[in-house]
């Protein structure tokens, strides 16, 4: 779906996201969006497109537990937005985002 691709990082497409924290003197995924080029989407845009997919798909399919396959960035982005942080991703490992009353927490599915 279109609204759940990775994120654009403009110039820094392609080029290792360690390094690129090395080389700018951050150490977390808030400073990494700190950083971000002009020239590539802007953070807020994405997350706001992110979770209007979601949520579209939510709205349809209420009862039912729906599966999104994406990228860190935009799993990072709707964290960020419904938990009020980012996580540690350990790549490839699925995680589930729960809502308990009006709290949303991300959980990692398989250790």
């Amino acid at each position: 779906m279109s609204r759940i691709i990775e994120f654009d990082f403009g110039s820094f497409e392609g080029l290792p996201v360690h390094d690129l924290m090395i080389q700018h003197g951050v150490k977390s995924a808030t400073g990494l969006v700190s950083i971000l080029p002009a020239d590539g989407e802007n953070w807020g845009a994405m997350t706001e497109r992110s979770l209007a997919c979601v949520s579209n798909w939510l709205d349809r399919h209420p009862d039912d537990e729906v599966l999104f396959v994406c990228h860190d960035a935009v799993m990072q982005g709707m964290a960020n937005a419904l938990c009020g942080s980012y996580f540690k991703n350990s790549h490839g490992t699925p995680f589930r985002y729960t809502r308990e009353d009006a709290q949303w927490r991300v959980e990692q599915l398989v250790t």
